[in-house]
């Protein structure tokens, strides 16, 4: 919970068992004051720190305590004889449904707080602004109309001066439609997604360009399948703040949504990640595709940025790439495909696409593995999944062996391996900050392992785009 609203809810839930047991006409007097106090704490909270659904129990808890006040005018007499009539065991119930409520009043904000990010280390404010891109060499592989191209949005974070004012931007872009999206394709219900609007990043919308370098080195970003290219705002507003400037995409369809400005919004295509020659042809000419289209976009925007700062100031001979789960295989494939890109990193992902050659990818690379990933020990699938997949237990063994032998080659060549303790999957992005509960079921402790994240990713492109030294990399 945030600082007001714990205050809110212990007073009210404190409240409330002063109804029950303590009925006279002394605790009255106080009451009445406190409830007025609880209720102007309540009404600075929603000002301050805003509404959540969340909180709708501590809420209507104030306005139940006030309504007990108006009805019975707060008769709560201190005879002995009335306080007698009340048995232990209708104050045990009594009390047990106070617990109850009280539980289910606090359990609700917790488990879907309104998180917050580290602020980022380096000595930049950040800034960003967002663009809508269309592909018109490209139809649109996954539209049914052949009218359709393939459309893009993408977010760029960059180094911004100190003191910058403006509008700060927010961690989900169009939350309305984008929550609608998601119960509609998950059966999730939009509300439960609406608290997320008060989630502060540190970026400024369209804010100045610092001009404390004449040119700042690209980054690249890749989210995962069904990833957002919001999803590791831990690690794009880190990496500005140091002084890159960061482009994150969505790749339409592979988003678990994707809402363009004008509204549009497209769902998520679910993909059988075990056909290694479908999942193969997906990162080769969908994903790589569009990084390869974006990056065409950010040398346009090199040449001629009329309504932004990037005009002349995008460093085009220091690029670099990282990517989580999918987008970490096409990052591997940009450094194996497209020479603009001088470095990357793959975060816990399979690698899919053109097969890695013996030789390696002949860039600075570096894998980061998630533990749960580095220590599992590859057991006989269940003849049901290989029956829902179409797979004998022949074509999964060679596909194990082709991704092993994929991994290892990416690492010939001085490819750098990093396994973050206690990490999993979804550590390399921003999901486990979504709930406490999420991180209890996990084991995991996501602010922990994003500060080493962040410590290893400057750390890497400082020193292959950027020619400083680490101790990390000794």
């Amino acid at each position: 919970m945030r600082l007001l609203e714990l205050f809110a809810y212990l007073m009210n839930v404190g409240l409330l068992f002063w109804i029950f047991f303590k009925p006279n006409w002394l605790a009255r007097r106080y009451f009445v004051v406190s409830l007025a106090l609880s209720t102007l704490l309540t009404l600075f909270q929603l000002q301050l720190e805003g509404y959540r659904w969340q909180m709708v129990a501590t809420y209507l808890l104030t306005v139940f305590l006030w309504g007990i006040v108006i009805k019975r005018k707060v008769e709560f007499r201190a005879k002995k004889e009335q306080k007698n009539r009340r048995s232990g065991r209708k104050k045990i119930f009594l009390g047990l449904l106070v617990l109850i409520y009280a539980l289910i009043a606090g359990i609700l904000p917790v488990c879907l707080p309104v998180f917050s990010f580290e602020s980022p280390t380096g000595t930049y404010a950040v800034g960003t602004v967002t663009y809508h891109w269309i592909d018109l060499k490209r139809e649109e592989a996954y539209s049914k109309d052949p009218e359709d191209h393939r459309e893009l949005m993408v977010q760029v974070w960059y180094p911004s001066p100190e003191g910058e004012k403006g509008k700060k931007n927010s961690y989900v872009p169009y939350l309305p439609r984008f929550s609608q999206e998601i119960s509609k394709q998950f059966g999730v219900p939009a509300f439960l997604l609406q608290y997320l609007h008060l989630v502060k990043t540190h970026a400024t919308v369209q804010s100045k360009l610092s001009e404390a370098a004449p040119k700042y080195p690209i980054v690249l970003f890749s989210p995962g399948m069904g990833g957002t290219r919001f999803q590791n705002m831990f690690q794009v507003e880190e990496l500005a703040s140091h002084g890159y400037i960061v482009v994150g995409m969505e790749h339409t369809y592979l988003s678990v949504a994707t809402v363009f400005p004008d509204g549009k919004t497209t769902g998520f295509r679910k993909m059988n990640l075990l056909d290694l020659s479908s999942s193969d042809k997906m990162t080769s000419e969908i994903i790589v595709k569009d990084i390869q289209f974006v990056l065409d976009q950010i040398e346009g925007l090199n040449r001629e940025d009329s309504t932004g700062p990037f005009k002349g100031r995008l460093d085009l001979d220091r690029i670099g790439i990282f990517g989580h789960s999918l987008g970490g295989a096409a990052a591997a494939q940009m450094l194996l495909l497209d020479p603009r890109v001088k470095a990357g990193i793959n975060m816990d992902g399979t690698f899919f696409g053109e097969p890695i050659p013996k030789s390696g990818l002949k860039k600075p690379f570096m894998l980061m593995n998630s533990e749960s990933f580095a220590t599992k020990t590859e057991k006989q699938p269940p003849q049901k999944m290989l029956d829902k997949y179409k797979l004998t237990l022949e074509d999964f063994n060679k596909m194990t062996k082709d991704i092993v032998t994929r991994s290892q080659n990416s690492l010939a060549g001085g490819g750098y391996s990093l396994t973050i303790p206690h990490s999993k999957h979804f550590s390399y992005s921003d999901f486990y900050m979504y709930s406490p509960l999420l991180q209890w079921m996990e084991g995991t402790s996501p602010k922990h392992e994003h500060r080493r994240i962040n410590a290893y990713t400057v750390a890497f492109f400082d020193r292959f785009l950027q020619n400083k030294p680490s101790s990390l990399f000794n």
